[in-house]
């Protein structure tokens, strides 16, 4: 089974160690799950287990993984609907049977099994540890509203296989990589509930793990399930689609785009031009939505006073130190990175890396700023990994999701408060990244007419320049004068761009070990943000591509 596993754990999107070499995998940890009620009268099991997987260079990660086993024709049913799920396939000799063992999400014997221990507060013993189910008043107020008719589904969307909906009313998340303390995507969401926050879906229960008198491990959280929904990553791609779309139908003397210049702070300043208007249509509002909710979370976890977990800090000169040191290593171990595995790409993406190697002092000269002069502003909790992917969106308003944080960080560190901007600079790369990834689906519908690429190149940064001005416009507007932003502007400008930066090489880390075909969007985005002149490189490319 150990075997199976170590085989199969890297096919899944949310296996951080895709990059590492498995050196063994071990069920760490055991707790069963009955499916218990008349519709199993065998008594049948699931059961979660802990899975220590260690690796020939780095230290062991342990990941929660629900295991359920069916047989003959259920097993057949699981691997033609739920096939991503099959961790291994089964003979009986004994009963000539054939069977799977598959990842239990996609069970729902063992979705009604976890709803009837919420409902119930159970508290269920492993080897080592209990698993403890809670629920509070809104977990009670959507059973009596439901009348108790939550059927489990395992959720199609999303990137991750990690979810079970119940009913359209609620929907519990796993958290697969497991470590120590509470996960701050229960924590923050309980405490946004608590404050009646109206953009995030309302906290609603959680399985915890402990192990005698250690803190509890988060598990998993269950929220409210926001219906007819879509992600902001998936409504923003069909955005941009027809932005595209727009542009390719642009009369000949407006083809090519009026590209700004300046940074974003620059862009934010500055009345929108007539071109972005018409070509980013009916998403100037959806960016400048994007600002408001933003700053709406930020005001509501930086308007605690009793709490110690979340009452805002000061940005000391310590603080500070520590921010830039925290730049400092990730900026050398992501170059160091880039630079080991500089021979897998393409002379083109070769030649991008060897400009962004170059540049490491002069990025550790801009990351000084931090700790330079004295920040009058606080630190806050925020985010923690904040994206398009991480909202709703119902086709009136965005809701905010999964603050859990950046997978690859440990907890103690995503409970640390920070600077907002970081969630700001977060959300800016997203909009980057948006863009790109339309232009490639639009590249693979065959759309663009030969020579045309570059210029949709430019426009598809003509769209993320503008709309992350837009975005940054209004964050600024909706937060107004508060402590977690500095009133002096040279200070929020010099944050804004380091936390922008610091982005862009967290990115590029994570390209590195997960999507290396996605590596040169980080690298251009270093580029652009490191760039002396974006008046100039912008006129130049511009120019360049006219005349092509």
């Amino acid at each position: 089974m150990e075997n199976a596993l170590q085989s199969w754990l890297p096919s899944r999107a949310w296996f951080g160690g895709s990059a590492r070499t498995i050196k063994n995998v071990r069920i760490q940890e055991t707790i069963p799950i009955s499916h218990v009620g008349s519709a199993n009268p065998k008594n049948e099991k699931s059961f979660i287990v802990f899975l220590l997987v260690e690796y020939v260079q780095t230290d062991p990660d342990i990941y929660v993984l629900p295991l359920t086993c069916a047989t003959g024709e259920a097993a057949e049913n699981v691997l033609r609907d739920f096939a991503q799920f099959a961790v291994a396939r089964l003979g009986f000799n004994s009963t000539n049977q054939t069977g799977v063992i598959y990842d239990a999400i996609a069970s729902k014997d063992f979705g009604r099994a976890l709803l009837e221990h919420f409902s119930t507060h159970k508290i269920i013993s492993g080897k080592s540890g209990q698993l403890e189910a809670t629920h509070n008043h809104e977990f009670q107020k959507i059973l009596v509203e439901s009348g108790g008719a939550l059927e489990p589904a395992v959720a199609k969307s999303g990137q991750n296989d990690s979810s079970i909906i119940f009913g359209e009313k609620l929907i519990l998340n796993f958290f697969r990589r497991l470590d120590s303390g509470v996960n701050p995507g229960l924590e923050v969401l309980d405490f946004l509930t608590a404050q009646k926050f109206p953009y995030s879906p309302a906290f609603a229960g959680a399985l915890e793990y402990r192990t005698g008198r250690d803190e509890a491990n988060t598990v998993a959280v269950l929220s409210a399930f926001v219906p007819k929904a879509k992600d902001a990553w998936e409504y923003t791609l069909d955005s941009l689609g027809k932005f595209f779309e727009r542009v390719e139908t642009l009369p000949p003397e407006k083809r090519a785009p009026q590209m700004p210049v300046g940074g974003i702070a620059k862009l934010a300043a500055i009345e929108l031009p007539e071109q972005a208007k018409i070509v980013l249509d009916t998403y100037i509002e959806s960016a400048r939505l994007l600002g408001e909710r933003t700053a709406a979370m930020h005001l509501a976890l930086a308007s605690e006073t009793q709490n110690p977990n979340f009452t805002p800090e000061p940005f000391t000169p310590h603080a500070q130190r520590g921010v830039f040191q925290s730049l400092r290593n990730l900026t050398r171990q992501n170059f160091q990175l880039l630079n080991r595995q500089l021979k897998n790409f393409s002379p083109e993406v070769q030649a991008q890396a060897q400009q962004v190697l170059a540049l490491e002092s002069e990025i550790l000269k801009k990351f000084r700023q931090i700790y330079e002069r004295r920040l009058d502003v606080t630190r806050i909790r925020e985010h923690g990994n904040f994206h398009l992917g991480q909202l709703l969106y119902t086709g009136k308003d965005f809701f905010i999701i999964d603050f859990a944080g950046e997978p690859a960080v440990s907890i103690s560190e995503r409970r640390l408060k920070r600077s907002p901007l970081q969630d700001v600079a977060g959300m800016v790369r997203s909009f980057h990244y948006a863009a790109y990834a339309a232009l490639l689906k639009h590249i693979e519908r065959g759309t663009p007419v030969d020579g045309q690429l570059p210029r949709l190149i430019l426009w598809a940064q003509f769209w993320a320049r503008w709309v992350s001005g837009i975005f940054y416009k209004s964050y600024l507007q909706a937060a107004g004068k508060t402590s977690f932003l500095p009133s002096n502007e040279a200070d929020l400008q010099m944050m804004t761009e380091v936390f922008l930066l610091r982005k862009a090489i967290y990115e590029l880390g994570f390209e590195l070990n997960n999507h290396p075909d996605w590596v040169k969007i980080p690298l251009q985005g270093i580029l652009d943000l490191m760039s002396e002149s974006n008046s100039v490189v912008a006129k130049e490319a511009t120019d360049k591509t006219i005349k092509t």
